[in-house]
């Protein structure tokens, strides 16, 4: 079934060598492809196949686009594997991500008036100091905390390289934490 092939690649080294959170993604992605098709025969997904599940998510783009990744990364590590001799994701095209310009910027007013609805001691204030005083990316920010911090020196080994990385705690964010 195609449930039993998700659960070999997981197993696999290629799965085991993505990132955690890359393979948080798609775990995430395979817990809603399991649900609706994973008692069918693997051998079964086709060109059509993949394409109707693209086609499915096209109201939401990066779904469309992530849902693309995960299967072809499951179908190439099968074929690899011997499991099918044929990938039926190798003549679709990823879907294209629209151009979003990014996160709107926050402006000190903006800074300002969060700091005034959530007061330290809160979650939400730590949150917001963590990420304006230190720069990490969010899969980053969200394991920090006190167990990182020697002597003024907030030191992470980051989640999606694993590259250590040391920044200076600086006062506000020490009193927040």
């Amino acid at each position: 079934t195609l449930e039993w092939l998700i659960e070999q690649y997981r197993q696999s080294r290629i799965y085991g060598d993505l990132s955690r959170a890359t393979r948080n993604q798609r775990d995430n992605i395979f817990l809603g492809v399991i649900k609706k098709s994973g008692v069918h025969p693997f051998v079964g997904i086709n060109e059509a196949s993949i394409q109707k599940g693209i086609e499915d998510r096209a109201a939401t783009p990066f779904q469309a686009h992530h849902f693309s990744v995960a299967m072809r990364g499951l179908f190439r590590w099968a074929k690899q594997a011997n499991h099918i001799t044929v990938d039926p994701t190798a003549g679709i095209s990823h879907p294209r991500r629209p151009r979003t310009g990014g996160f709107q910027e926050w402006t000190e007013d903006d800074v300002e008036a969060f700091e005034r609805r959530w007061p330290l001691g809160t979650k939400e204030r730590v949150w917001l100091h963590v990420l304006l005083f230190t720069g990490v990316r969010r899969g980053d920010a969200v394991r920090l905390g006190k167990q990182h911090i020697r002597k003024g020196i907030l030191t992470i080994a980051t989640e999606k390289t694993g590259t250590e990385i040391s920044i200076p705690v600086l006062a506000d964010l020490a009193a927040t934490i």
